[in-house]
């Protein structure tokens, strides 16, 4: 009989050893640790419903792409699983480096109800400090017990909807496909063995390289756009980032250019004229197709931070193929 009502499932947890890669799982409750995941808060290792039971295969697909991100690329990562973007944004940062953390939502209200208020996703700047100097708020149980309407008398309608459901873990917006990136970076921080010289910066320069071309080509390979500008950024120790920006290589079908070789050279010839004018006088100034935001009152090492960034896309449409032949021709030698 279809019109047989489903039985509701029974999803079981398996609790699993915290031994060897769990080892580093964040301790920051008492929450057990299953072959899916961590759970939050102390939920029971059996729970009902079609809700939890999608969530036990989300968690399984979300191990299946940390497992190949590690066994492919040698990456470890982090993940959330929970019934909204929010919570499992939350979750995500909860056990890194290597576990995925599972908020189901018969224990989401508990679990927030100890989390800082300045944590919760977009609530950690003006907002947040508003909160915590209007209602004297630490925590998101904090302001359980308020309201709708006592939360606008000092937020306004808007905010003060958007806060109530934030500390009650509702969240109805969409999972949507990520928009065209205004820009591509690759950094590496170096704050606890800061980079002495331009030398020993260089391994640096070629895997940053070797990262963001390969972001470049793909983001060429989906949307047939191609950055004009790179911006190449370092911070010295106990000093403020410094930037220079540049024309990003151009993309030709064929040719040593076609290759992160040419972003690099581009980025050490960039770092080795800022050595050079750090060194200087002083009054140096960068060529004219360079735009500089650097002081060159003072060196460029001991480094702390390094990044290199391809900005200004632009879409290339049929007409570029012509040019981009016309770049490539046979030249006779005269």
């Amino acid at each position: 009989d279809i019109d047989m009502a489903l039985p509701v499932p029974v999803v079981r947890w398996v609790a699993v050893s915290r031994k060897g890669k769990e080892k580093e799982t964040a301790a920051m409750s008492a929450s057990p640790a299953t072959e899916y995941g961590v759970l939050v808060g102390d939920p029971p290792l059996v729970s009902f419903g079609w809700g939890d039971l999608l969530l036990q295969y989300a968690a399984t697909f979300a191990q299946q792409i940390r497992a190949t991100l590690f066994q492919e690329l040698g990456y470890r990562a982090s993940a959330g699983v929970s019934y909204n973007r929010f919570l499992a944004k939350i979750g995500s940062g909860l056990n890194k480096p290597d576990q995925q953390t599972v908020i189901l939502s018969s224990q989401a209200e508990s679990f927030l109800y100890s989390y800082p208020v300045t944590n919760i996703p977009s609530l950690g700047g003006k907002l947040g400090a508003l909160v915590e100097n209007a209602f004297g708020a630490q925590t998101a149980g904090d302001l359980m017990n308020h309201t709708v309407d006592q939360l606008a008398l000092k937020l306004g309608p808007e905010q003060a909807q958007f806060l109530y459901n934030r500390c009650h873990g509702i969240d109805d917006s969409p999972v949507e496909d990520s928009k065209e990136p205004g820009t591509l970076t690759s950094a590496k921080n170096f704050m606890r063995f800061p980079v002495e010289s331009l030398s020993k910066l260089d391994r640096w320069i070629s895997m940053n390289s070797v990262d963001l071309w390969t972001r470049v080509i793909e983001e060429w390979e989906m949307r047939k756009r191609w950055p004009r500008s790179l911006t190449i950024s370092f911070t010295p120790r106990g000093q403020n980032q410094r930037s220079k920006t540049t024309a990003f290589p151009l993309r030709l079908a064929k040719g040593a250019q076609n290759s992160p070789d040419a972003l690099a050279a581009t980025v050490r010839m960039c770092l080795s004229a800022s050595d050079t004018e750090a060194d200087s006088t002083g009054r140096g100034r960068p060529p004219r197709h360079q735009s500089s935001q650097m002081t060159q009152t003072s060196g460029m090492f001991p480094m702390i931070g390094f990044s290199l960034t391809a900005k200004s896309f632009q879409r290339e449409f049929a007409s570029a193929s012509m040019m981009e032949r016309w770049l490539i021709r046979p030249r006779n030698n005269a």
